[in-house]
């Protein structure tokens, strides 16, 4: 029979997954499939990887296997680590009095709409490389250009949504994405930006709110509003809140996780402790690059809970219920991506992104985190957008500020945190240590890890940016009344000066697509996507990222070699068409040896004539679109 309280639904759930583990072991295919193992024998003597297929099969069936058995384990254990707790505790109040709370609430409100004023100006924007990939990849699929000539659409099977992953694929963003997808475009527009960045958007503005009510509810409404404000203006946040990924749903959940996670801590609730085992699958789901924050994070609350609760009989209940909550999540977690852990490790050991990572690293991640810009942004002739350098240069202060003083806020408020407000030193450390995690993994397995994975940095920077800003009034007031109006006086000049220096950072965001492969396509044929018949134009495309012009042009040749643009040549002279070339990241072409020669056939004044530039915020993303004047030094007509 079932126990009594908490333990009766852990029994039905338990039991619900030792059945659905069951028949998946029985119905799903088996690794030993004659069929399967013989394609295995193939590709192992061959030396190539698996295909997703055999993946799929061999690891989601192990995964099934090891869930069956913790299943089995859980259940037969279920009396011991379900039992109730000897001593009560209530449940946390909400941030504020009736007062407070209206005050918060007017504060997020402005928070998310200024957010949403930045955000939105992005949906619509063409989607740069990584978005691309997934996009052609995950959720859509692409246009193949069939016997006939016409455009055929290839859809991605959904296994490929799931399972198959670069390294790169977001499950948690992909799976809706496609959905998302499907319905907005189903009037018969094939590639609707607006439709897949909806749903980092709203988790965007979700976040704006979440940040500033985990923190008004233990450092009050003021530092609550701060936060919301603070992060509805800082340029990453606004980045990822419109690119087609996960990171914006990452920074979501991770939030609701500490969230739940205070809350637990405090009142030891089964509901608070499933709600941050549940926030702790969507965050591996969205991005499992966030697994550094998770292992901090439950590591202090352990330490929390082992010292915290010394003496006290519900102390080994409590750091039962830590355990089983990350179990099951990790359980979850585990069955989905199972076929994505053998790729992506593929990935790490033969993939591209090797090298040793320097603590210069650091600099780079701050300078992001704070400016929403990189340190650096060589080739500034040849591209529209600003760097940490052209900003210092540019604006006096700017470098103090976001270095020494943005640095010292955070020190200051991760201090204050420490004496007043530690509910919230597991979020922000958690979150800042993180990076340093992420830094010493990475430099020993010798994988290169560019800073926007780690955008996680932004919650401890935020949060204690404003903590340090509002306990600076303790300084110099006296009294309660009078330290709340100067740290509103400090929080607001805070908040403008930070305001004004990222001023440029939110406007290139807003108005210049990251690669802008749209616009480039318009300008070679006119029309972006190109879809139609071709109009007698043949295209093609190298340099960086060199086949993601291939969802806005299809047609477009990716010439990986001398002779492949050799050959579009002969084929535009045999068929009298036109041809013109994209070029993406001009000067890292120069730079490649293939790139390099083809850059060198395309820049002959007596083959090729310069169409046009479409400049980005960097060099590495912008465009250069060339045509073949033919073997009569003209140029052909009809622009």
């Amino acid at each position: 029979m079932p126990p009594r309280g908490h333990g009766r639904g852990f029994y039905w759930f338990l039991l619900a997954m030792v059945a659905a583990a069951g028949l998946f072991l029985v119905a799903a295919d088996k690794p030993w499939d004659e069929r399967l193992t013989r394609l295995t024998a193939m590709r192992e003597a061959a030396g190539k990887p698996w295909k997703v297929e055999q993946l799929v099969t061999y690891d989601e069936w192990l995964a099934a296997l090891g869930n069956l058995v913790l299943a089995v384990a859980l259940f037969a254990t279920l009396r011991r680590w379900a039992r109730p707790l000897e001593k009560a505790r209530p449940a946390p109040a909400p941030p504020g009095g009736r007062g407070g709370r209206r005050w918060l609430l007017l504060g997020l409100g402005a928070a998310v709409l200024i957010g949403a004023h930045f955000r939105a100006q992005r949906l619509d924007h063409s989607f740069w490389s990584d978005e691309e990939y997934t996009f052609r990849t995950h959720i859509w699929g692409q246009m193949e250009e069939g016997d006939d000539g016409a455009l055929v659409h290839q859809p991605v099977p959904w296994r490929d949504t799931l399972f198959r992953n670069k390294a790169n694929n977001h499950i948690g963003f992909t799976a809706p994405a496609r959905v998302l997808h499907a319905a907005w475009a189903n009037g018969g527009r094939p590639v609707v930006e607006a439709a897949v960045r909806i749903l980092p958007f709203l988790s965007g503005l979700a976040a704006i709110a979440l940040a500033g009510f985990l923190v008004a509810r233990y450092a009050g409404v003021l530092a609550g509003v701060g936060v919301a404000l603070l992060w509805a203006l800082v340029p990453w946040p606004i980045q990822y809140a419109s690119d087609a990924r996960g990171y914006s749903q990452m920074l979501l959940f991770l939030l609701a996780a500490f969230l739940f996670l205070g809350q637990a801590l405090e009142s030891h609730r089964w509901r608070d402790w499933l709600a941050f085992g549940l926030a702790e699958f969507l965050v591996m789901l969205s991005y499992p690059g966030a697994a550094y924050v998770l292992a901090i994070a439950n590591a202090m609350a352990f330490g929390h809970i082992w010292w915290g609760m010394r003496g006290e009989a519900d102390r080994s209940v409590v750091l039962g219920r830590l355990v089983i909550v990350n179990l099951l999540s990790g359980m979850l977690f585990l069955q989905i991506f199972a076929p994505s852990i053998p790729q992506v490790l593929h990935y790490l050991k033969h993939g591209p992104l090797h090298g040793e990572m320097s603590v210069d690293w650091f600099r780079h991640v701050w300078v992001y985190c704070s400016t929403g810009l990189p340190v650096d942004n060589p080739w500034p002739a040849e591209h529209l957008g600003a760097s940490f350098l052209s900003e210092s240069g540019r604006l006096p202060g700017y470098w103090a500020f976001h270095l020494p003083v943005m640095l010292g806020l955070v020190a200051v408020g991760a201090a204050a945190a420490a004496r007043r407000h530690r509910a919230l030193l597991i979020p922000g450390l958690a979150t800042l240590l993180g990076v340093g995690l992420s830094f010493a993994h990475n430099s020993l397995s010798g994988t290169l890890v560019w800073p926007g994975y780690v955008v996680f940095i932004v919650i401890g920077f935020c949060l204690f940016a404003v903590i340090g800003t509002v306990s600076l009034a303790s300084l110099v007031a006296r009294t309660d009344s009078r330290r709340q109006q100067v740290a509103a006086a400090l929080l607001a000049s805070f908040l403008a000066l930070y305001a004004a220096t990222t001023a440029r950072a939110r406007s290139e965001l807003c108005t210049l697509p990251t690669q802008p492969i749209r616009q480039a396509v318009e300008l070679a044929r006119g029309e972006s996507p190109a879809h139609g018949d071709g109009g007698g134009l043949l295209t093609g495309s190298f340099g960086t990222s060199r086949g993601m012009v291939t969802t806005y042009d299809p047609r477009a040749r990716v010439l990986k070699s001398e002779a492949a643009l050799l050959e579009l040549i002969s084929e535009a002279r045999r068929s009298n068409k036109r041809l013109r070339i994209y070029l993406c990241g001009r000067r890292v072409a120069e730079g490649q040896e293939v790139d390099g020669k083809i850059l060198a056939i395309v820049e002959n004044p007596d083959q090729f004539r310069t169409v046009g530039a479409v400049l980005a915020r960097s060099e590495l993303f912008s465009y250069h679109v060339y045509e073949w004047i033919g073997d009569a030094h003209t140029a052909h007509t009809g622009d």
